[in-house]
């Protein structure tokens, strides 16, 4: 298992980094390129992620050495059992303390051998190579579960649209979508259908593409109609649908990478830079948005209270994946195994997400929300009230975060979407997920500062605080809708 979780951590921190970093250069000091050809790039880079474990087969693997302490019993290694009468021995046969001196200097016979004396580096080093092998489960449950999550959250939004498309109908004005699509050259059939599910134009597809209109599409001007159809198939004949599939599957497995995240966000923005309608829209639209219109969404005070909730979320959760193990073993006094085990649990309920959603589109976004996070703060605390309960207890907290936790996060994702403009949607999500990123990233240092000076206890409740802060604030929400 340790040979397989540092396989997937080279994948995930080195290749990763190698792959998007040699792109992120490429965009960033290569000649002026339109954004066509700047999303080429990243969708390129996307593409050689996921080859890489396909080019593993032709390519030699990496050998990963870890030194051996010459002073370890017989049988503490894989692959190593232990001989009766044995121990560590120089080449002649005689016991390498034997040749050591008090000072733990080498003797002759060590030195003849050319092997290195056991010294305080290289327990250290046995010591870290002990570690891999205990870290090495842990990290690929983890990796394991957010690939999991994001691969679940990617199937949940393609059975949405399927859903969307079954219960769409035929739009009225049928002549301007295709006339619209020969103005471009779009060789593939397009339909164009709506449906009230819909609150915003989605395309989606990749043999037979189909643009959803929401209901009141109908009713929309000649030139809005217009200038909505041209963006969206202006995203069918560069194949945006493959590409949203390459970058969210890229994402998904090499999530634990800043880098990813980071690409997703310049290849979404690099594309609906590239659309003829952002450029050139006939409801005076204007030049692409700067700085200062992101800034003006938070003067509304409810999009600033639903960062908070975004971010003060993001805050407790990471720091719960980071240390929820250690917390159980060292708090709740549970064994490694057990520890472990009430982790997995925290991942295995990521199904969540699919009633979470359905649920949200018929009782409302900030309901749904706001019960998700009471829940999660709820089994918060109750961590940190009772770590003594025994491991039943504690697993059913553990399941209660885990699916409050996720049953927060598509309804989370839906709302975003819904209350940002449109002429904002692709820069307003990067400036929100970059804010949530940064709180998340600061969660693991703050508990464990907090650790170090006062316990897992209190930091633990600092976290069931963030996720309270989260709850209360949803839920006044939901109350002044």
């Amino acid at each position: 298992m340790t040979d397989v979780a540092l396989r997937v951590a080279s994948y995930v921190f080195l290749h990763g980094t190698v792959v998007l970093g040699v792109a992120w250069l490429v965009v960033r000091y290569g000649p002026d390129r339109p954004a066509a050809t700047t999303h080429a790039t990243w969708v390129a880079a996307f593409a050689v992620l996921l080859l890489l474990p396909l080019g593993a087969a032709a390519v030699p693997g990496w050998t990963w050495t870890l030194a051996v302490d010459p002073t370890a019993p017989p049988g503490a290694y894989e692959g190593t059992a232990p001989q009766p009468g044995s121990g560590p021995t120089s080449p002649t046969g005689a016991p390498i303390a034997a040749s050591l001196d008090d000072g733990g200097s080498a003797g002759p016979t060590a030195a003849r051998s050319g092997r290195a004396a056991p010294t305080e580096s290289l327990r250290w080093t046995t010591l870290y190579h002990w570690g891999v092998r205990g870290l090495a489960p842990g990290f690929l449950v983890i990796w394991g579960g957010g690939a999991l999550l994001l691969l679940g959250r990617l199937g949940v939004g393609l059975q949405t649209l399927w859903r969307w498309r079954r219960s769409a109908t035929a739009l009225e004005r049928s002549a301007l979508p295709a006339a619209l699509a020969r103005s471009l050259d779009v060789r593939r059939p397009v339909s164009v259908r709506q449906s009230p599910a819909v609150r915003t134009p989605v395309v989606w597809g990749l043999a037979a593409p189909v643009v959803l209109l929401p209901s009141e599409a109908t009713d929309w001007s000649r030139p809005r109609l217009r200038s909505v159809l041209l963006h969206e198939l202006a995203h069918v004949k560069r194949g945006d649908a493959l590409t949203h599939l390459l970058s969210r599957g890229a994402r998904a497995l090499f999530w634990p990478n800043p880098l990813a995240w980071t690409a997703v966000a310049a290849a979404t923005a690099a594309r609906l830079a590239g659309s003829p309608a952002a450029a050139g829209s006939t409801e005076g639209d204007g030049d692409s948005p700067g700085a200062v219109e992101y800034l003006r969404l938070f003067r509304d005070p409810r999009f600033a209270a639903f960062v908070l909730v975004t971010v003060a979320f993001s805050f407790a959760y990471n720091g719960t994946v980071a240390f929820l193990p250690l917390y159980l073993s060292e708090a709740a006094a549970l064994s490694t195994t057990t520890a472990s085990l009430l982790y997995s649990a925290l991942f295995a309920v990521t199904f969540v997400q699919l009633v979470s959603g359905d649920l949200s589109d018929r009782l409302g976004r900030f309901p749904v929300m706001a019960a998700a996070l009471v829940l999660a703060t709820t089994a918060l605390v109750g961590l940190v009230a009772i770590p003594g309960a025994g491991a039943v207890p504690l697993g059913a907290l553990v399941v209660a975060l885990g699916l409050g936790s996720h049953g927060f996060r598509p309804v989370r994702g839906a709302y975003l979407v819904e209350a940002l403009p449109e002429r904002l949607a692709g820069g307003g999500l990067g400036v929100v997920r970059t804010l949530l990123m940064g709180g998340g990233a600061l969660a693991p240092s703050a508990v464990g500062i907090v650790a170090d000076a006062l316990g897992f206890r209190p930091a633990f409740a600092l976290l069931a605080g963030s996720m309270g802060l989260a709850a209360a604030v949803a839920a006044g929400l939901w109350v002044t809708e």
